[in-house]
Formats: structure tokens, sequence, C-alpha cells
């Protein structure tokens, strides 16, 4: 998958069959495809583990291989795959809802998303990490970050 090849730097040593592992072993995956030329712009995935510790679910989401090409960076596409895999995560219907854990991620601090990809999780109320419960947790290179509420 040539986005991840080019816009992902963590990722250019991936060859085909472990870009193919790597989505298969996510919880929830989505591809932002330009229809005109047939190739993918935006991707991401999640990963979502569960426990149960005294009757209580807890969950933990990580938030990876956030990319956008760099032709499409700027245009909202950032958003929708962040709020796609965190909607996967809290769960679309309200029985479903999982509000006691927190989703996590790695902020590339190089590459073509250094500068946009701070501003976009900053846009969508992500801020520094407390200990606080239910918290969305960004992780970047020396800040930590976390969504004051995972309820919509």
């Amino acid at each position: 998958m040539i986005i991840m090849t080019t816009e992902a730097f963590w990722a250019k040593d991936w060859d085909e069959e472990e870009t193919y592992n790597r989505i298969l072993s996510a919880s929830a995956v989505i591809m932002i495809m330009d229809k005109m030329n047939k190739v993918p712009v935006g991707f991401g995935r999640i990963f979502m583990m569960r426990n149960n510790n005294n009757n209580e679910e807890e969950t933990l989401g990580y938030l990876s291989d956030v990319a956008v090409n760099i032709q499409h960076q700027n245009k909202g596409l950032g958003r929708v795959i962040v709020n796609y895999l965190v909607s996967a995560y809290i769960g679309q219907d309200a029985s479903q809802r999982r509000t006691n854990g927190s989703v996590c991620l790695i902020c590339g601090n190089k590459g073509s998303g250094a500068i946009s990809a701070p501003k976009l999780y900053r846009s969508l109320d992500f801020e520094h990490l407390d200990n606080n419960r239910n918290r969305i947790a960004i992780f970047t290179s020396d800040k930590h970050y976390f969504r004051r509420s995972l309820q919509q």
C-alpha cells in the first residue's frame, strides 16, 4: 500500500505481506480512496483490548498507522480517520458504549504529518495527559495528551 511507504516514515520497510498482516491484526481499519486515481490517500487502524476487572469492563484502544497522503492533508481526512476509529472503539450503539478506558497512540515527530498531526489532535480536544480515568491519551515523543470525554 503506497501510502504507508510514502507518508508513514515508520512503515517504509514494510513489504506487501507485512502490510497485509498488520491490517488483518487490527480490530478496525479505515482506508480512504481517491476515486479518480484509484489509490489510497488515507489510512488508520485501531487495536482494542478488553479486561474484565471486578465485573467492570475496562478497555484500551491503540490508534496505529494513521496516515494521510501529503497532497490530501489539511482537507479533513485525518479527522475522518480518527473519528471513525474512536467511534469503533466507543461503539455506535449506546448499549455497546465503552466509557471505562483509554485510547492512545504515538504521534510521530517527523515526516509529512509532523506539524499537522499534533494540530489535528488538539483540534479534536486532546490535551495533556493526566491520571484521570476515561481519557483518550495521545503519546507524542515528549508530550502526552488526552481527550476530555469518550461520550458523545
